[in-house]
Formats: C-alpha cells, structure tokens, sequence
C-alpha cells in the first residue's frame, strides 16, 4: 500500500485489491462446496427414513434456508399434525440430520448442526 501512495502505482493498487477480494471469495466457494457435500449426505440419510422420507425431505429444503425449527413450525411447514411432525424430527434426529438444543422439555428447537458448523469458523 505504501507503493501506492508514494509512487502513485497503480499496478499494485489493483493487486492489493484483487487479492483482498479473490481470498474471501476463495473461502465462499469451498464453503458452498462443502453445502453441497453435505446435502447429498443428508438425501442419503433421509432415504434410511422410509415412509417419512417425503416429509423429511420437504423439512430439510426449508432448514436450509431456516436451520432452526420446533415441532410446531415443522408441523405448520409440513401441513400435518404435530403428532407426525414430531415423528419426522425425532427420526431426523435419529439419522444426525438434527440436533436438539437442550434444556427444554416442552417446545423443544432443533438445529441442522452440520449445516450451521460450515458457518463457522
């Protein structure tokens, strides 16, 4: 930077901010990579679910977008009862699509752990 400023050099001006934007880019392009991983992991999970594997289905393209729901919101996005709803979630859970936060007994929320980890650093 300090060429820049002194020498008016704009070649490394432009490589200055080619890699301040290339190395941030570089890291959301591994992190959409692994997204992609994992989601085939995830179908390959679900097919384990049997009958429930419609539902699980339908529960993981919305989690992806909102990677923490309750039983209630889960029946809500799947139109079906509670009852059922907490039978998908539960054999999510099952199959490690799903983490359940403790410290509730009613209403509890679960996580799309793995999802949420990718975000992390």
């Amino acid at each position: 930077l300090t060429f820049v400023r002194k020498r008016n050099d704009l070649d490394q001006w432009i490589l200055f901010f080619l890699s301040a934007v290339c190395a941030p880019a570089e890291k959301e392009k591994a992190t959409l990579e692994e997204i992609i991983q994992l989601r085939g992991t995830y179908e390959q999970r679900i097919v384990g679910l049997g009958r429930r594997a419609v539902h699980a289905r339908k529960l993981l393209l919305q989690l992806f977008a909102s990677p923490v729901i309750t039983v209630a919101q889960a029946a809500a996005e799947l139109d079906t009862s509670v009852s059922t709803a907490n039978t998908v979630i539960n054999e999510m859970a099952q199959a490690k699509l799903l983490k359940e936060i403790k410290g509730y007994s009613r209403n509890r929320i679960f996580v799309l752990h793995e999802y949420l980890n990718l975000f992390s650093d």
